[in-house]
């Protein structure tokens, strides 16, 4: 019988023998050795001895231990390709990522020179590369990068464009749209790898415009004539270079929309606009105004402008929004851009726009409205006839009401009031209010904010005022100046000024003069 196991391991190489390891056992015993080293050859050597301490011959056996298993890293940033869709000059692809703060990806052909297309962000997503070659080979190559800079292992996935096609190429012509100056239309496509179209007049003589590839299926063709008759004509080509049969559309530009009747006034302050619209059709339109004293850039307007079929581009001057509280298609509104000082001949132009997105177009949405405008050296006061007329002041303490009727013919006009010793000051008050024309000091009201009555509550108690007021006709000339002397009463103090204050209670009560009025005879 058995009394004991004698067993020991050491490493194949690894120099002295280690120390053998007493079992007492007298039946078979498995054994577990511990704190090995990964990817390592061992030698095993076991020994057995009888109730008489008599040892066996040595068993012996040989392993090697196995590599470290690696413990993914869960904050690792992966990317993995998906779904991957080739047609003849196209891939489509899917990237999905995980704690990427950004990737990137391109296609190419195995073992060529093209950059990585960067992507910021976490997530990935769905992405074509146009304009490949038939029947050639390409990888996709896609890494992905954690946020602090550590790149994922890339990831490749191999694929082969599709032959030319072959087959009948064919080509209709499924959704138009027209508008006075263009038409928009769609096509289906089918074995076409290039297309060629034209808009032409019938029995016109216009070259065709020929697209390679054709990533799209909607076109726009513009610089069209109103109330013209046109063909639209199409032919696609497949991968002999074969024709499709030819696919037409007859079409009439229609006539331009009147979408506004702008009239403008230039005045040496601005320029007084009214416009009828149609807002439900245009709910917004630009007002621009050439001014050749200016020469800044207007570029961010480049794009959005277009006078026939030239470019004018144009200093900025409002764009107007029509809202849904408008409950009428007219109305008047003042610029207060400031006009150049040297200006003289200026050109307003008025387009209705549409909003696309962020982006505000004007692009065949209506007739083009320009106005020349001559901008007067001065407003000279009695030059027309228009006047807002005033009642008697009222006067009560700091308060003041008077009424203003405006007379016919009044686009614009000023009501406001001044101390008798400023306007002595500068003279008469025709004087005194022709230097502030000329000064460009005065804020205007327009007609359709018109109130009858003009109030304030911050005169000053025994004090002598001038109230007046002029007014612009449709033609821009001034009227001539209207005007009214009147004084506030010296202020009595029946009362004084007193102030508590409670700080345990974190409260103040504050009593304030009160004025009296002296009894009038």
């Amino acid at each position: 019988m058995l009394s004991r196991w004698l067993t020991r391991s050491r490493s194949r190489g690894g120099g002295d023998d280690a120390d053998f390891v007493s079992i007492e056992s007298s039946e078979e015993k498995t054994v577990e050795i511990t704190d090995l080293t990964p990817e390592t050859s061992y030698k095993l050597t076991a020994i057995a001895y009888n109730a008489d301490q008599r040892p066996s011959n040595p068993a012996t056996a040989t392993f090697t231990t196995p590599e470290k298993p690696t413990t993914p890293d869960p904050d690792k940033a992966t990317i993995s390709i998906e779904e991957v869709k080739a047609t003849y000059n196209s891939v489509t692809f899917t990237l999905k990522t995980a704690n990427a703060a950004r990737f990137g990806y391109k296609v190419d052909v195995p073992d060529g020179t093209a950059e990585l297309t960067f992507v910021n962000g976490s997530e990935g997503g769905t992405y074509t590369t146009d304009n490949l070659e038939a029947a050639t080979d390409y990888q996709i190559t896609a890494v992905a990068y954690d946020e602090n800079g550590q790149a994922a292992d890339p990831v490749t996935h191999a694929f082969k464009t599709e032959a030319l096609p072959t087959g009948p190429a064919v080509v209709s012509i499924e959704e138009v749209a027209t508008t006075h100056s263009s038409i928009r239309f769609t096509l289906k496509l089918d074995n076409a790898v290039r297309i060629a179209y034209k808009v032409d007049v019938p029995d016109g003589t216009a070259e065709m415009t020929v697209v390679e590839k054709p990533q799209q299926s909607t076109f726009l063709v513009g610089s069209l004539q109103a109330e013209t008759d046109y063909v639209l004509t199409v032919v696609a080509y497949n991968g002999k270079d074969e024709p499709s049969e030819p696919a037409t559309h007859s079409f009439t530009t229609p006539a331009y929309t009147a979408f506004a009747r702008i009239d403008a006034v230039a005045t040496a302050h601005g320029i007084y606009l009214k416009a009828d619209v149609d807002t439900g059709k245009f709910p917004l339109y630009f007002l621009k105004i050439f001014d050749p004293d200016l020469t800044e850039s207007s570029a961010d307007f480049e794009e959005h402008f277009k006078v026939d079929s030239r470019e004018q581009f144009i200093h900025y001057l409002e764009v107007a929004s029509l809202t849904a509280g408008l409950k009428t298609a007219s109305f008047e509104e003042w610029n207060k851009t400031l006009l150049s000082t040297r200006s003289q001949q200026v050109l307003l132009y008025a387009a209705p726009v549409v909003r696309q997105g962020v982006d505000v177009v004007c692009e065949d949405y209506g007739e083009i409205i320009e106005i020349p405008l001559t901008i007067p050296a001065r407003d000279e006061l009695g030059a027309g006839q228009a006047a807002v007329t005033l009642g008697e002041p009222q006067v009560a303490g700091k308060e003041l009401e008077i009424a203003l009727t405006k007379q016919d013919g009044v686009v614009s006009y000023y009501a406001g009031y001044a101390t008798k010793s400023d306007v002595e000051a500068a003279g008469t008050p025709e004087q005194f209010v022709q230097a502030g024309l000329d000064a460009k000091t005065y804020d205007y009201d327009i007609t359709a904010d018109f109130q009858g009555t003009w109030k304030t509550d911050r005169l000053s108690p025994g004090s002598e005022y001038y109230f007046f007021s002029f007014a612009y006709d449709a033609e821009g000339k001034l009227g001539p100046l209207q005007y009214k002397e009147f004084h506030t009463e010296a202020a009595g103090t029946d009362y004084d000024t007193s102030l508590t204050v409670d700080i345990a209670l974190k409260t103040a009560s504050l009593s304030l003069i009160h004025i009296s009025e002296p009894t009038r005879p």
